[in-house]
């Protein structure tokens, strides 16, 4: 089960995400992104805190997530990576795709 939670900070909107995002709730998560897109937002911080579980198919849709922002000149910046989900995420160097804040305030003030 996914939780998405949004929250709009100036042009910003805050994703706090919560529980897993794997095969079973990538949907959710693509189809968020997407229409926030579509309603003009196109910078987005992923709060990752309370995610506690990420398969390759939630990495997938992560990256998903950065194309359709940057698609529309926009950003996916992710905040409070923990354990596990910080572990995979530098593992498959996606790391290298995204900007990582330790707090979701330092990943709004990098825009």
């Amino acid at each position: 089960m996914l939780k998405i939670n949004t929250k709009q900070v100036d042009t910003i909107m805050v994703l706090s995400l919560r529980g897993r995002v794997d095969v079973t709730t990538v949907n959710e998560l693509r189809e968020a992104v997407k229409k926030l897109s579509e309603e003009g937002y196109k910078n987005f911080v992923f709060d990752m805190g309370r995610i506690d579980f990420i398969d390759s198919i939630g990495l997938g849709a992560l990256v998903t997530c950065l194309r359709i922002a940057v698609k529309n000149d926009g950003d996916v910046k992710l905040a409070k990576l923990q354990g596990h989900v910080r572990a995979i995420v530098e593992i498959t160097r996606l790391h290298k795709l995204f900007d990582i804040f330790e707090d979701v305030e330092s990943a709004i003030k990098a825009y």
